[in-house]
């Protein structure tokens, strides 16, 4: 998990550059850094949460699925979106 989350990093420069331009790349960057860093508190805060309500991980992990999922179909909706 910690590598992913790191290399994870690496990869969000270039990506920012090469969707939106480079031009206002810093400023980009620090919009999609601001993204990271909410899920990154909200996560954790959802996942205990749910976990103090049902006393076991099961549910939280039907939660951060259905998120993912939800991503993953943003990101095709994007990827449509960005070809016209």
């Amino acid at each position: 998990m910690g590598i992913c989350f790191g290399s994870l990093m690496g990869v969000y420069p270039g990506f920012t550059a090469d969707q939106f331009g480079t031009k206002n790349s810093s400023v980009n960057y620090g919009i999609m850094f601001i993204g990271f860093a909410v899920a990154g508190i909200l996560g954790p805060t959802i996942v205990s949460k749910i976990v103090s309500a049902y006393g076991i991980y099961t549910k939280a992990f039907y939660v951060a699925a259905g998120l993912a999922a939800a991503g993953i179909i943003l990101s095709g909706i994007y990827q449509k979106l960005n070809k016209k």
